[in-house]
C-alpha cells in the first residue's frame, strides 16, 4: 500500500503575490500607519503635570504641552492671574498677587486634521498668611469737613448680604455731598466705640494703639490688601493706613482710587512701616469735588498680610 506523503507549502510561496497572466502582481503591501501630520493630535500632555500646582503670590511658572503632530496651541485661562499670549507649546502663567485664589488653564492642540481632546492643569495661589481688619479694629472714627454737622449726616455704614465679595456679608458706605469731605478711621477697640472728644485724643496721642505683628502672629506686615467695587462706577475713595498725626506715622495712601462696579482688589504698600504700634487701621476718604452726586461703594476681605 502506498502512503501519500504530506504537501507542504512553501513559506515562499505564502509570502508572495499572486501573478496574473501578464505577470503584474495585483497584491500591495499592508498598509502603514499614518503618520502624525495626517491625523489630529493626541490630547497633550502637561508640563508640570498637575492636576494641581500650588504657587506664591505674584509668582510665575512656565507651563509646556506635548502632541505629537501639532501645528499649534490654543491656551486658555479661566479665573484669575495672567497668560502670556501665543500659540506655541509654551505659556507663562503668573499668580495673582493675593492668595486663596484657584485658577485653571486649558491646552488644546491644533493642526489641519482636526483637534485635540482637552487638557487641564489647576492653579492653586497660597494665601498669604494674615490678620483681618475687623479682627483688631472697629470702624469707630466717622469724620467729616464740616465741623458743625456731624458726620451721620453725610455718611452711612450697613452690611450688605446681597453684594459681597466674599462670605456672606461685606461694607456698604453711603457718602453724600455737602460738608466738602467725610471718612472713617478703623480703629483698635481699645480707643473706644465712637468718636468722642475722649476717643480722639487717645488715637492722636497713640496710647491705644495695637500689635499688628503680635495680633496675627506675624514677622513682618508688608501690605493691607482689600477688595472693593462701586455701586454705579466712578466713585473716587482714597483709602490710607496711618496719616501725619495718627500712627503708624507717617502714614500710606492708595491715592485717589476710581471705582468700577466690579470687585476688583487693591493694596496699600506697607514695608517699612511700624505696625508695632498702630491706631489708624484703615481710613477711606471721600470728597465733593470727585463725587458732586455722592457716592456709594461696597468693601470686603480687608486684611494685613505679611510673613511668618
Amino acid at each position: 500500500m502506498i502512503k501519500s506523503r504530506p504537501y507542504k507549502v512553501s513559506p515562499l510561496l505564502l509570502l508572495a503575490c499572486s501573478l496574473a497572466l501578464t505577470g503584474t502582481a495585483f497584491c500591495s503591501p499592508s498598509p502603514s500607519p499614518a503618520p502624525d501630520d495626517k491625523k489630529a493630535p493626541s490630547k497633550p500632555t502637561l508640563t508640570p503635570t498637575g492636576p494641581e500646582l500650588v504657587l506664591q503670590p505674584n509668582m510665575s511658572q512656565t507651563l509646556r504641552a506635548v502632541s505629537p503632530g501639532a501645528a499649534r496651541f490654543e491656551w486658555s485661562l479661566h479665573g484669575e492671574g495672567k497668560l502670556s499670549s501665543g500659540d506655541g507649546d509654551r505659556v507663562l502663567f503668573t499668580a495673582p498677587d493675593h492668595g486663596g485664589v484657584v485658577s485653571l488653564v486649558t491646552v488644546v492642540a491644533h493642526n489641519g486634521q482636526g483637534a485635540s481632546p482637552q487638557s487641564s492643569i489647576t492653579i492653586s495661589t497660597a494665601a498669604s498668611p494674615a490678620v483681618r481688619l475687623d479682627a483688631i479694629g472697629i470702624p469707630a472714627g466717622w469724620m467729616s469737613g464740616n465741623q458743625s454737622q456731624k458726620p451721620s449726616k453725610v455718611i452711612s455704614l450697613n452690611m450688605s448680604k446681597t453684594a459681597y465679595h466674599t462670605g456672606a456679608d461685606c461694607i456698604q458706605i453711603g457718602y453724600k455731598p455737602g460738608a466738602g469731605w467725610a471718612g472713617i478711621v478703623w480703629w483698635p477697640k481699645a480707643c473706644g466705640p465712637s468718636g468722642t472728644p475722649d476717643a480722639w485724643s487717645r488715637v492722636k496721642n497713640c496710647s491705644c494703639s495695637v500689635d499688628v505683628l503680635k495680633a496675627g502672629n506675624l514677622r513682618t506686615v508688608n501690605k493691607e490688601s482689600f477688595w472693593a467695587r462701586g455701586e454705579k462706577g466712578g466713585e473716587v475713595v482714597e483709602f490710607k493706613v496711618g496719616d501725619d498725626t495718627l500712627c503708624p506715622l507717617p502714614g500710606r495712601s492708595s491715592g485717589p482710587l476710581t471705582l468700577t462696579a466690579d470687585w476688583k482688589p487693591y493694596n496699600i504698600d506697607l514695608t517699612d512701616l511700624d505696625m508695632k504700634r498702630a491706631v489708624d487701621l484703615f481710613t477711606w476718604v471721600a470728597d465733593d469735588l470727585h463725587n458732586p452726586q455722592g457716592a456709594t461703594f461696597y468693601l470686603d476681605d480687608v486684611q494685613f498680610e505679611g510673613t511668618r
